[in-house]
Order: structure tokens, then C-alpha cells, then sequence
């Protein structure tokens, strides 16, 4: 079974963003308050734009993204692993390149992997195993005593595309405005004459 993987993590410190008097203010329950939301808004934000990122890069379907990927939202609670930070948990294998809409040609198979359609040559499809798509590794086979083993071909892995840098710069980059979403955080959890620009 798949082990879920923590890849990308966004904590908020208070005091890089000179918000520790005003979220004081608030009081220690309502401060943590402010700060889960803003992160948890900003989470919400960047886990769009790495899924869009993804489906554009890989050319797995959002959907099969979503259900690879999770948001582990921030609490409010201290004593948590998890505490005051938002977290993306990828789960799942290579995907088989059956999923990347392959046809057979001549001298190989042709799938849309990876942004691009690609010729795999040597590779062939077995449609009563859903065409699924095989290559011939010319290694030693037991089972038909010849020179004819043949290997499944796979395409990408959540997993290990969100190693990636510049999916990475994706994630991060959706949390240049966290300071100014505290700032909205703190102002609708004071009182009216007490809020700040």
C-alpha cells in the first residue's frame, strides 16, 4: 500500500511579519485563530494552482491529481506536529501509461505524457490486459524459454513530480500575500474601533 508523503509545508511565524503586537491583542485563542485561517485560505489557494500546475506538466487528469493529493490544514492547537502550518500529502504509484490516451503505431506506441505526445519505440499495446502498454526488454523469459521478456511501461508519479522545483516554486509562490491575509484575519476577529490597516 501507498504511504502517504508530506512534500510541501508552509508555517506561519508571527513575528517575521511584525504582527505579534496586534494578534497580543486578540488574545492567544483568537491570534492562533487569525493565523490557522490565513494560512488554511492561502493553503487552499496554492493547492489549486499546484494541481493546475500538474495536470499542465504531467497531463494526468485534475482529477485523478485530487484524489492523489491532500491538504492538511493548519490547527490551532500547540503540541501538534501540524501546528499553525498547512501541508500537501501526495499518495500513489507510477500511474500506467494506459491512462495517457496511447495508440499503437508501427514501431511503437504513442501516448500524451508529460506535457507532450511521445513516441515509446519497441513498446506495444495489449488491449485485453486494457491496453495497457508493454515493451520487449530482449531479456532471458522462463516461462517461454526465449529471449522475449517483456516489461509494463508506467508514466508519472505524484509523488515524485511535486519534487520537482518548479512545482515546488508554485506552492510557495501562493503565499507572497499570507502577511496581508492575517492582516484581514485580525481585523475581522477584533472589535470594530480596535481593527488595523
Amino acid at each position: 500500500m501507498a504511504r502517504d508523503q508530506v512534500l510541501y509545508t508552509k508555517t506561519l511565524d508571527p513575528t517575521l511579519y511584525d504582527l505579534s503586537n496586534s494578534l497580543a491583542m486578540l488574545g492567544e485563542k483568537q491570534g492562533k485563530l487569525a493565523m490557522a485561517r490565513a494560512l488554511n485560505h492561502e493553503g487552499k489557494k496554492a493547492m489549486t494552482a499546484v494541481v493546475r500546475h500538474l495536470a499542465k506538466s504531467t497531463s494526468v487528469k485534475q482529477s485523478t491529481i485530487r484524489k492523489g493529493l491532500r491538504l492538511r490544514q493548519a490547527w490551532t492547537e500547540e503540541g501538534r506536529d501540524d501546528y499553525l502550518n498547512v501541508q500537501i500529502i501526495a499518495r500513489g504509484k507510477h500511474l500506467s501509461l494506459s491512462e495517457f490516451k496511447p495508440r499503437q503505431l508501427k514501431k511503437g506506441v504513442s501516448a500524451t505524457v508529460w506535457g507532450k505526445r511521445q513516441r515509446f519505440d519497441g513498446a506495444f499495446m495489449l488491449k485485453k490486459a486494457g491496453s495497457t502498454v508493454f515493451k520487449n526488454t530482449g531479456e532471458w523469459n522462463p516461462r517461454s524459454g526465449r529471449n522475449n521478456n517483456i516489461e509494463k511501461l508506467w508514466g508519472p508519479s505524484l509523488p515524485v513530480e511535486l519534487q520537482d522545483e518548479e512545482t515546488r516554486k508554485v506552492f510557495e509562490d501562493h503565499f507572497d500575500n499570507l502577511h496581508y491575509r492575517v492582516t484581514h484575519e485580525v481585523n475581522r476577529l477584533m472589535p470594530p474601533d480596535m481593527g488595523f490597516e
